[in-house]
């Protein structure tokens, strides 16, 4: 999963604030559309630790994260863990490209240039079947995302 918006951003530098602009105003209005295929879409959020959230970006979802979708919109058994790890993969798709993004969310929002660096970021799903509790924004823990094999080299003191 990788950024839109960084990656326009990056390719037409100096048309960035127009195409910003057009890009909040385009996901502002697209929320409730759903991809044809039934994905899950994220909206990527900001909070600069205020009562508003500002939209920094989209990206789209596999097939992993349409099944995780399904299953925490069904309210399951393991939706709990499904949504975990939800909260996990966005937050790992952040950190891979985090100082770039904050670089793009502040020159799109200078306001927010004292900021950066001390920002929390959240995510809305668009999903068909979800809650209206579900569809609020979620709080997620930037970080990076380890896999079994690094839990298992922590657990036997390996750095």
């Amino acid at each position: 999963m990788y950024c839109y918006i960084c990656y326009i951003a990056s390719i037409y530098d100096c048309t960035f604030h127009v195409m910003f602009t057009l890009y909040v105003f385009l996901t502002t209005l697209s929320f409730t559309v759903l991809p044809q295929n039934h994905t899950p879409i994220n909206h990527t959020y900001i909070n600069p630790h205020t009562q508003m959230w500002y939209p920094c970006g989209s990206f789209k979802g596999d097939e992993k994260s349409a099944a995780l979708c399904q299953n925490y919109a069904d309210n399951g058994l393991l939706s709990s863990i499904s949504k975990n790890q939800l909260d996990s993969g966005v937050g790992g798709s952040l950190y891979r490209d985090l100082a770039r993004l904050e670089e793009t969310i502040v020159r799109g929002y200078p306001q927010l240039r004292k900021e950066k660096g001390n920002l929390e970021f959240g995510y809305k799903l668009s999903f068909g079947g979800l809650s209206k509790e579900q569809e609020k924004i979620q709080v997620v823990e930037v970080k990076e995302q380890k896999g079994f094999f690094d839990g298992l080299k922590n657990v036997f003191g390996g750095n």
